[in-house]
């Protein structure tokens, strides 16, 4: 069973410490790094990945104050809990959460490095189309809620 819980005071330890493979450093911040940025950024939330009641993974997302829009910031499935379909559970139900979020946006967006194929056909799975944009190196992404149609 996974679920989404908030970060606390009571799961930090153990979800700092989460990392990925070696050879996936490159591709993601460390989760101590990420926790620390989003307690200055006001509107961005730390969110922990849970699977039989212990930490397996983490995230951040909120709205980016710079362009108005709702990103997932951050996502990392622990190196000895990848493969277990935890990531995937886990990003439907951030993808809802923040779907349901009353300010209502009509996309998520997100980035990763452009040579992280892995990355790319994850999240194509669950509805991410590249948009064509570069964003500070990496590669952007985005779920559309609705469409909006042009009259």
């Amino acid at each position: 069973m996974v679920s989404i819980q908030k970060l606390t005071k009571d799961n930090f330890h153990e979800t700092a410490k989460l990392q990925v493979h070696p050879h996936q450093k490159t591709f993601v911040a460390e989760n101590w790094y990420s926790i620390i940025e989003a307690s200055f950024e006001e509107t961005y939330h730390s969110i922990v990945i849970y699977a039989d009641n212990m930490p397996v993974g983490y995230a951040m997302y909120g709205m980016d104050t710079d362009d108005g829009e709702f990103w997932l910031v951050r996502f990392m499935t622990g190196k000895e809990h990848q493969g277990k379909g935890y990531g995937g559970d886990a990003l439907e139900q951030i993808i809802e959460m923040v779907k349901n979020l009353p300010e209502k946006p009509a996309r998520l967006r997100l980035s990763y490095e452009p040579d992280n194929h892995v990355a790319e056909k994850f999240y194509a799975k669950y509805g991410f189309e590249k948009t064509g944009e570069i964003i500070d190196g990496e590669a952007v992404a985005d779920l559309w809620f609705k469409r909006w149609k042009r009259v």
